[in-house]
């Protein structure tokens, strides 16, 4: 059936706690120098330097999932558990992104049997794992001969191209994937600088194919511009060549390895954007493949593509399930902290329908309000407050509930819950404190809101105003799953003095019930009057404890009170009236003059809250292929034009299912790609 419900999987229904491991809870004192003597240097074990491993471990972790649990979460993110470079410069390796055998466990955190553990325990707890993998480069082992003492400058290849052993020149790109790549030398025949790893490191790594120096793009520091993005090490890490074929069946291998003894629910993908999308298009199905054969038909997959410009072009190109959602963040944070207005959200959904495929939507993307690297959402609540802890708090709960209330999977990054800020510019190592007892002094002392600074406490604590917000918010969408996946339509946009409101509908298509949540980041209580499909209901309320219930007039216009700082749900407590016969009209295909993509629309009358699939057939074929699936209006489908061949005829229709299940197809369009 081509009139098929908007894509989404049940990654779209999670609610993800996202762990450093070796800074939330030592379970076992006895590995936390990893086996290694000596000073910090040598064993990367100093808890008193915030570049250091301070202790963590997979033992601690899995005797506070109990923990995890009671906030209200459905699955952990755990960093990578991989062995790493222990010492590198001036910092260690305790994030996880600096493996080099990645078929075993740092022992600074346990062992396998210790991962295993924690799994099993999890899932026991009704919890799920999502393993953070690292495909793109391993710790810095590989050294340039000639490189000077300021790092390794990349060299384009259009000054010095790859040759084979014969001397020819050749793009990766151009080869990525095939069997037959040219043979290549780890010399200076092949690569613009020789690569070298000292005699000791020679077999540092494993799988073995790993010390193969062929297997590394060996052309300098990247960029972060250009060819480079793909080619260039990143921050001096070994940047794998995963156009080789070597390289790819080797990933390819290892992570199934970890699915099948571990039995992980899924993978983040680090650095996606950096690895060549020929990898994925052969990683991503083998790696799905693998899951189903170990049982797990469900295998969620979300990378981290940094570029906000190019997350929604992953997803449509490259074919991966989901990206972190870094616009969420940039644009939800400053709206919580009153510095943004309602027009920025409703823009930033507007744009939901680059991220439509057959198979993908943005219900998947994991959205979050602050990490490891970008820091904290108390640190950027504080500054946006000036240094006022009352008023950052009041922000920092109303993050979190449009964290929650609105569409993707919420991602808690650990301590947040405790109000944890940060220090410095509060990126990188600054946002990654103890969780259990600190010796960082400067962290001992950081202000904390919704609370004291910790001293020399332990931060697990149930009881704080920002953990019981969010143990709240995860009891209430467990009772109601229609406000994680259910179609979000934006109803209303705040101005003047409404200024500062949003508010969207969700429906509940099994159910056909409406539900309508309403944020307002103002300092005054406002109410305000909100389109719904729902004419002369009552809506009860269901968040928070003091809201009103009210009744919509007969246009469905509904009069919702906000609190100031605060959200509002309320949902319909009968279904949706039943729908007319549905009709759809498709406009001629055109071009997108914002995305240069091709973009699809169709228009269906009325208010019901129908969904629109669109499909396509092609010269010389006989059946239509879905293309995609939108539920909410403006119903909008863009297209690469890259996936359709030139010159060739391209026959679209728009297929609607009401609320009630009647459908209705358009007259065809058709188009051709130039």
């Amino acid at each position: 059936m081509l009139a098929a419900a908007h894509a989404r999987s049940t990654l779209s229904a999670q609610r993800i706690y996202f762990v450093l491991t070796d800074r939330f809870a030592n379970g076992d004192t006895r590995n936390d120098r990893g086996g290694l003597t000596g000073p910090a240097g040598d064993t990367g074990f100093d808890p008193s330097d915030p570049g250091f491993f301070h202790g963590g471990d997979l033992a601690g972790l899995t005797k506070e999932l109990g923990y995890v649990k009671r906030l209200g979460m459905s699955a952990i993110w755990v960093t990578p558990p991989v062995v790493q470079r222990t010492v590198q410069g001036a910092s260690a390796g305790y994030h996880g992104y600096w493996g080099v055998d990645f078929t075993d466990v740092d022992p600074h955190l346990g062992d396998r049997e210790a991962f295993r553990r924690l799994v099993e325990r999890a899932h026991a707890l009704g919890l799920k794992v999502f393993l953070d993998v690292v495909v793109n480069h391993t710790g810095d082992v590989v050294a340039y001969r000639g490189a000077g003492a300021a790092g390794a400058p990349y060299v384009e290849q259009a000054t010095t191209p790859y040759r084979d052993v014969a001397g020819k020149a050749f793009d990766p790109a151009d080869v990525a994937g095939q069997e037959t790549f040219p043979e290549i030398a780890a010399d200076r025949r092949t690569f613009p600088y020789l690569p070298v790893v000292a005699a000791a490191d020679a077999r540092s790594k494993r799988p073995d194919w790993l010390n193969d120096l062929r297997n590394y793009h060996n052309r300098g520091d990247s960029t972060f511009n250009g060819e480079s993005v793909t080619y260039g090490d990143f921050f001096g890490l070994d940047d794998l060549f995963t156009e080789r074929p070597e390289v790819v069946r080797g990933e390819i291998a290892l992570w199934e390895s970890w699915i099948r003894d571990f039995q992980v629910d899924g993978f983040r993908l680090d650095t996606f954007r950096h690895v060549n999308p020929a990898f994925w298009r052969a990683f991503l199905p083998a790696i799905r493949n693998a899951a189903a054969t170990a049982g797990n038909d469900d295998f969620s997959i979300f990378g981290e593509v940094f570029d906000q410009a190019a997350t929604a072009a992953t997803v449509r190109r490259v074919g991966v399930q989901s990206v972190l959602d870094f616009a969420f963040q940039s644009t939800v944070v400053p709206f919580a902290a009153g510095i943004g207005g309602a027009s920025e959200l409703a823009g930033l959904f507007d744009q939901d329908d680059l991220y439509t495929t057959a198979t993908s939507s943005a219900y998947d993307l994991p959205t979050f309000l602050g990490n490891h690297d970008i820091g904290r959402v108390g640190f950027t609540l504080l500054g946006a407050a000036a240094g006022d802890r009352a008023r950052a708090l009041r922000s920092d709960l109303l993050a979190h509930d449009l964290l929650f209330l609105l569409r993707g999977a919420p991602v808690v990054y650990y301590g947040d819950e405790a109000g944890m800020t940060g220090s410095g510019d509060g990126k990188d190592k600054a946002a990654r404190q103890d969780m259990f007892p600190t010796r960082v002094a400067a962290w001992r002392t950081e202000p904390r809101l919704g609370g004291r600074p910790v001293g020399r406490r332990a931060s697990f604590d149930a009881g704080h105003p920002v953990a019981r917000r969010i143990a709240a918010l995860g009891a209430l969408v467990a009772r109601e799953p229609a406000l994680r996946n259910g179609a979000q339509i934006t109803r209303f946009t705040g101005r003047g003095k409404a200024a500062g409101v949003f508010a969207v509908s969700r429906i509940d298509a099994a159910r056909r019930l409406e539900y309508v949540v309403a944020f307002n980041n103002g300092t005054t209580a406002k109410t305000v009057p909100v389109p719904t499909s729902s004419p002369r209901t009552r809506f009860t309320a269901l968040w928070p404890a003091a809201a009103r219930e009210n009744v919509s007039d007969r246009s469905g216009r509904l009069r919702v009170a906000v609190p100031p700082g605060g959200s509002t749900v309320l949902r319909a407590t009968r279904p949706l009236p039943p729908a007319p016969r549905p009709t759809v009209a498709l406009a001629r295909p055109s071009v997108d003059p914002a995305s240069g993509l091709a973009r699809l629309t169709a228009s269906v009358p009325g208010s019901d809250p129908a969904a629109v699939t669109f499909a396509f057939r092609s010269e010389g074929t006989a059946g239509w292929a879905r293309l995609g699936t939108d539920d909410a209006r403006p119903f909008r489908l863009f297209l690469e034009p890259g996936r359709f061949v030139k010159g060739r005829e391209i026959s679209v229709v728009a297929l609607v299912r009401s609320s009630s299940g009647a459908t209705a197809v358009s007259a065809p369009a058709t188009f051709t790609r130039r």
